[in-house]
C-alpha cells in the first residue's frame, strides 16, 4: 500500500494531524540481495491502539526516496475497522524519518481504486457535439492547406519504393488522414468516438504538422464530448475516475512539507518532493 493508497472516505472532511506513535521499532533488510537489482528498505513498525500492526519503508528509487507502508503485513486494500492511528501515525513517522535518515526528495504516488470510479447517466449534451465536429472540420482544413511536394523520402522508404516499384507520394500520409477523419466526422457514435479520438491525438502530436493549441483544444473538447455522449448511449453510463487520494494529499503535504520545494504531476498522480537547500 502506497502512502497514499491507505484513505477512507471520512478523511476528505477529516483533519489528519501527524503524530509519532509510541515503540516505533526502527530496521533495515536488503531486498533482491546478490542482484543487480538489491536495495536497502529502510522500516519504522508501530501498533496502533486497536492493534494494528503498520510498517513503514523507505527505499531509494533513483536519486529519490519512495515511501510506502503496510498493515498488518498486507499492502492490498481490505475492509477494517477505521483507525485514525494508521494514518496520523504513518504521517508522523515519515517526517521523524525524514530528519534521522536526512532525506531530501521524496516521491509518493496516490494510486486510484474501484472506490475512485463513479457511473453517470444522461449529461446534458450542451454544444459539445458541434464543437467536437468543429474540432475534427478544422483540422481537415488544416490538413488540406499541407503540400509535402518535393520532400523527399528517407533511405529506408526510398528503399522500400524501389523493391516495390511504386512512386514515392510525400502527400499520402495527408491524403490518408483527410480520408479517415471525413469518413469518421460522418459517422460519428458510440462504436467510432474512441477510434476518432485515439487517431486524432496521434495526428496531431505526429511530425509536429500542428500548432500545441490544436491538441490543447481538442484534448479539452473531446474529452467533455466522450464523457457526455458515453453517458447517454451506454447502458451502464460514463465511467469517471477521480483519485479521492491525490485530490486531498494535494491539500495535505504542503501543509507537512513547509519550506520544500513540491512537484503535482495532476497526469500520473505523484506528487515529488525536494528540500529546499536554503532550509
Amino acid at each position: 500500500m502506497s502512502i497514499l493508497q491507505y484513505l477512507k472516505e471520512n478523511l476528505v472532511s477529516e483533519a489528519v494531524t501527524p503524530r509519532l506513535p509510541k515503540g516505533i521499532k526502527y530496521g533495515s533488510r536488503m531486498i533482491n540481495s546478490g542482484t543487480m537489482m538489491a536495495f536497502k528498505d529502510t522500516t519504522a513498525k508501530f501498533t496502533t491502539s486497536k492493534g494494528n500492526v503498520v510498517t513503514v519503508h523507505i527505499f531509494p528509487n533513483g536519486d529519490e526516496h519512495e515511501i510506502s507502508f503496510d498493515v498488518n503485513n498486507t499492502r492490498t486494500e481490505e475492509d477494517r475497522e477505521h483507525d485514525p492511528d494508521i494514518l496520523s501515525g504513518v504521517l508522523g513517522v515519515i517526517l521523524k524519518m525524514v530528519d534521522k535518515y536526512n532525506l531530501s526528495k521524496l516521491r509518493i504516488k496516490a494510486d486510484s481504486d474501484a472506490g475512485d470510479t463513479k457511473y453517470i447517466k444522461n449529461l446534458p449534451m450542451l454544444n459539445y457535439e458541434s464543437e467536437f465536429i468543429d474540432i475534427v472540420q478544422k483540422i481537415i482544413n488544416e490538413l488540406k492547406t499541407i503540400d509535402l511536394t518535393g520532400t523527399p523520402p528517407s533511405p529506408a522508404i526510398e528503399k522500400l519504393h524501389a523493391k516495390r516499384g511504386t512512386v514515392y507520394d510525400p502527400n499520402v500520409h495527408v491524403k490518408s488522414m483527410i480520408k479517415n477523419l471525413t469518413s469518421w466526422i460522418d459517422n460519428i457514435d458510440k462504436d467510432h468516438i474512441a477510434t476518432v479520438i485515439k487517431d486524432t491525438k496521434h495526428y496531431l502530436t505526429q511530425d509536429k504538422l500542428f500548432p500545441k493549441q490544436y491538441l490543447d483544444d481538442f484534448e479539452r473538447i473531446s474529452s467533455e464530448y466522450t464523457k457526455r455522449k458515453l453517458s447517454n448511449v451506454l447502458d451502464t453510463g460514463f465511467a469517471e475516475t477521480r483519485n479521492r487520494r491525490y485530490e486531498v494529499y494535494k491539500r495535505l503535504i504542503p501543509k507537512l512539507f513547509k519550506g520544500w520545494d513540491i512537484d503535482m504531476d495532476d497526469r500520473y498522480h505523484v506528487i515529488i518532493l525536494h528540500k529546499n537547500e536554503q532550509d
